[in-house]
């Protein structure tokens, strides 16, 4: 009872702050018929803003009514219902997904600055605890100070960037020219996408396109015979496998038309691939079901129940390797119906899996 009666007052004391500091002067009459409460109970409040909150509050007896003698004053309080609790306290533990970059401490570093320009009290109309809430994160791979800050300064000045990569697959590091586009984040994993001046284009990795420092070069198509050195080719590189990386005082210019959704599939994955998207067909048990159809998997998704509880999807997507480790995931509980192509792939990945447990 005395909790919900603080909880009133801190309203009233609001209320009763704005109503001053509007300038309409009001009386006790008026705050009693406003808030439904006595004439001693608005006494009362009146005299916790003197006390407790340093008030200047006088009654101006000719309009008989309250005013503060300092017009700047405002009480600091600050009322925080349950959303807004549960939203400050949730933030907190989605950052988590940010560790490693320097979103971490900026965001921190906000936090700080809007903590500081809050009172000293801090009205809270919630039971909510976020100790009632386990946030459980991807293990994410730590980025190189400095990484993060030159690639987005980068994309800003339109810089080339110089930096040393190692692949997933390799021990050791290679000097990369690029010109940065666009930075992507998937599931807390961060990646850039840009033209690589060095890199060869190959079927598999981008295709070459006009884009390198200040010159437009030959475009090379994927089945050409001979890469050509000299065209570069569209790469996305994971941040967190950078290091020495270095802006030049080299600019270049995006290609026009340039749009990065036409090069990823922005609702499957990050890879990026040089054929036509496909259509992808697949059926899942009725064990899978609710869990299925409860998602958008993809924004272009055809998705239907059939009589015997399972689900077929189909969408389009040039997102082949993503999508592959994606199946493989639902084990037994999927089968591609089409394309072709990954059928085939996922036998081939279970006859591996196989191979490892046989002699």
């Amino acid at each position: 009872m005395a909790e919900r009666e603080d909880k009133f007052r801190t309203h009233r004391i609001i209320q009763i702050d704005e109503d001053i500091r509007s300038g309409i002067y009001p009386g006790i009459q008026f705050l009693m018929d406003k808030h439904g409460v006595s004439r001693r109970t608005i006494l009362r409040d009146i005299e916790f803003l003197r006390d407790r909150y340093q008030a200047p509050i006088e009654c101006d007896r000719r309009r008989k009514g309250y005013y503060y003698t300092d017009p700047t004053f405002a009480i600091k309080n600050v009322l925080l219902t349950e959303g807004d609790l549960f939203t400050v306290s949730t933030v907190m533990h989605l950052m988590e997904q940010y560790k490693n970059t320097p979103l971490e401490n900026q965001f921190r570093h906000m936090m700080g600055k809007i903590s500081e320009l809050l009172p000293n009290q801090v009205s809270v109309d919630s039971g909510f605890l976020n100790k009632d809430i386990s946030f459980i994160s991807d293990p994410l791979p730590s980025i190189e100070e400095g990484v993060f800050e030159n690639i987005f300064e980068a994309i800003k000045t339109r810089r080339v960037l110089n930096f040393d990569y190692r692949s997933v697959a390799s021990a050791e590091y290679k000097s990369r020219v690029l010109n940065p586009y666009h930075v992507l984040c998937q599931k807390g994993n961060w990646y850039v996408f840009g033209f690589d001046q060095r890199a060869l284009p190959s079927q598999s990795s981008g295709r070459a396109l006009q884009g390198s420092a200040n010159a437009s070069l030959p475009a090379a198509t994927a089945d050409a015979a001979l890469p050509i050195p000299s065209a570069g080719a569209y790469r996305i590189y994971a941040l967190s496998r950078i290091k020495n990386i270095k802006i030049t005082a080299e600019q270049f210019t995006i290609p026009e038309g340039f749009d990065i959704s036409k090069e990823v599939d922005l609702s499957f994955g990050i890879w990026h691939n040089t054929g036509d998207p496909e259509e992808y067909e697949l059926l899942f048990d009725s064990s899978l079901a609710n869990y299925i159809l409860e998602r958008e998997w993809h924004k272009g998704q055809q998705m239907e129940q059939r009589e015997d509880g399972s689900v077929y999807l189909k969408f389009s997507s040039n997102q082949k390797k993503q999508i592959l480790s994606w199946v493989l995931g639902f084990g037994s509980a999927v089968k591609v119906l089409a394309p072709e192509g990954l059928k085939q792939e996922v036998i081939e990945s279970a006859k591996k899996v196989i191979g490892r447990y046989e002699g």
